[in-house]
């Protein structure tokens, strides 16, 4: 299930107009887009309005409440009228947009074509949020040259205070830490004298000190304090380097002086990280922890346990292959969070085995065009018959309101005449208004309606011309491109464990029984957009088979990506 937030605004202004962006008829239009997405786990959990307030900003009661929502994880897609209920700012919007992908939610707008949840709707928030983009980059570029005209000053350019130092809140700078300071020096000395890191890290505590406390405003609003705590070896080894406690700082690879008081003389410093260097030529010292995992999980948010019916969180295991690359799995998020999660029958998946296996699939799909050409000619075929459907009810609705808007302007023209509104004559006038307002609504659905269809041509056409091409140009992209195409493509991919038996495969489309390393797996997969199909994976030739016998509206049992 997605759970899907309605938030709908409108200013004093349009308030005023009485029209169709009206907050009813915002609710409305969201509550039936979701409807109609209720095939794909949509379900409609909460409205919240901001009635009479601008969209200049995000400084309003009910995105804030949104926003809360959306930290704590209550939201997965947020639905609006249109973009401009969310902020009328670009900048804005790309923060409230950044937010929603830190925590996985998606976005969409009911009139504009504009869902997150596809292809299309992706590639027109990257066209809106470029501009965005552009106007962030103007003030990084500012901030960038403030910094460098602190630095040319010998002035701190911002951020956390260094451990030592304390801001001033009467000059506004920065000022000797009492207590902090006598920390530094004694860990200069110690260092000096030939103490080893993780000896110093501990003296330091023995002596009282522990590492610079700091309140931190979490996504959700809420303060907390960070710090405070016992040093460690790299925290120490960080200090130790760090040449602001002699009278110098860095910026952009530049050293230059900095008009502050010196907590250790120069000759420390050096003796310091001379007796650092001394101990490890390799890594100065200090333990440096490897690169966890480099590795770009192509199915990250794609695959899913369906023994649990949850995500599978890439893990890396820590050993390394014969040629240096490092072990990674999926890991069930079940067993994950629950290492005694025994009812799991898949729990882990070996990474690299399980995304060739994708790979090897949509090569196999991607090389039959035939079998492409054909659902995608089926399914615009269904659409096609919507659409005439859709359109038909479209004029018919601009006709009402035409006839019914005539019949207000004619009341309006008598009452000018008379300059006398009798009680008859106005309660005429509001059941043509609330008629108006009716058919109004009607039509904003229907428009939703025929949005989305072609869109969804839109999209299948995108997916068809990239599967066509997938075999040509996946092995020539980076892991990062070669992700985003995965992405594109794949919606889910679930996976349990089979007992594997010869000749016999899933009755479902898309579902197919194939090995992963030394066990047998069924794996279901739904492309985004076209339907997915009967497929069998063959183990002799090690080869998808593909099929188009079952095509839209010859088969209720068919699962459509759509």
């Amino acid at each position: 299930m997605k759970r899907a937030y309605i938030y709908a605004r409108v200013s004093t202004a349009e308030q005023n107009k009485g029209d169709i962006t009206s907050i009813e008829n915002q609710i409305e239009t969201c509550k039936h887009f979701i409807a109609i997405k209720q095939a794909e786990g949509w379900q409609h959990v909460k409205t919240i309005t901001d009635p009479g307030f601008s969209g200049k900003d995000l400084d309003r009661p009910g995105i804030k409440e949104l926003m809360a929502e959306v930290a704590q994880g209550n939201v997965d897609v947020v639905v609006t009228y249109k973009v401009d209920r969310v902020s009328r700012s670009l900048i804005k919007f790309y923060e409230f947009n950044k937010l929603l992908e830190g925590h996985k939610v998606e976005f969409a707008s009911a009139t504009q074509s504009f869902d997150t949840s596809s292809s299309s709707g992706r590639l027109m928030l990257n066209i809106l949020l470029s501009f965005a983009e552009y106007e962030r980059e103007l003030i990084s570029e500012r901030t960038a040259d403030k910094m460098q005209a602190n630095f040319e000053r010998g002035k701190w350019g911002g951020g956390y205070v260094p451990y030592g130092y304390e801001l001033d809140p009467v000059i506004k700078d920065l000022k000797v830490h009492p207590k902090e300071s006598k920390a530094v020096r004694l860990m200069f000395e110690s260092i000096a004298a030939g103490m080893t890191l993780a000896r110093t890290a501990e003296f330091l505590h023995e002596k009282g000190h522990v590492t610079k406390s700091r309140i931190v405003k979490r996504q959700n609003g809420k303060e907390v304090n960070i710090g405070g705590r016992k040093f460690r070896e790299d925290i120490v080894f960080r200090m130790i380097r760090n040449p602001f406690y002699c009278g110098f700082m860095t910026h952009n690879g530049k050293l230059g002086k900095h008009r502050y008081e010196t907590i250790i003389p120069k000759t420390l410093y050096d003796k310091a990280n001379s007796s650092m260097k001394k101990k490890s030529p390799d890594n100065n010292g200090v333990k440096i922890k490897p690169n966890a995992d480099r590795h770009v999980h192509l199915l990250k948010g794609i695959l899913k346990c369906d023994d649990c019916g949850c995500s599978m969180t890439p893990v890396p295991s820590g050993k390394k292959d014969k040629d240096g690359n490092q072990y990674l799995y999926y890991v069930c998020t079940e067993v994950n969070h629950y290492k005694d999660a025994k009812t799991c029958k898949v729990r882990s998946l070996p990474a690299r085995h399980i995304e060739d296996t994708m790979i090897h699939y949509l090569k196999d799909l991607g090389e039959e065009p035939g079998i492409l050409n054909t659902v995608i000619a089926a399914s615009n075929k269904h659409s096609d018959a919507e659409v005439k459907k859709l359109k038909k009810e479209e004029d018919r609705l601009s006709k009402e309101i035409l006839e019914v808007s005539q019949g207000i302007g004619k009341f309006i023209q008598v009452i000018k005449a008379s300059k006398k509104v009798s009680p008859e004559m106005q309660a005429e006038v509001d059941v043509l208004s609330a008629q108006r307002e009716k058919f109004s609504g009607e039509l904003e659905k229907v428009r939703v309606d025929l949005s989305i269809h072609a869109s969804k041509q839109l999209e299948m056409e995108t997916i068809r011309k990239s599967l066509l091409r997938f075999t040509e140009v996946i092995g020539k992209l980076p892991l990062e491109d070669k992700k985003e195409l995965v992405s594109l493509i794949l919606r889910e991919v679930k996976v349990s464990r089979v007992n594997h038996e010869k000749g016999k495969a899933p009755a479902e489309a898309g579902a197919f029984n194939c090995p992963i390393r030394t066990s047998w797996f069924r794996v279901v997969v739904t492309i985004n957009a076209i339907p997915s199909l009967p497929v069998v994976y063959d183990d002799q030739a090690k080869k998808f088979v593909f099929t188009s016998k079952w095509l839209p509206g010859e088969d209720s049992n068919l699962r459509h990506g759509d």
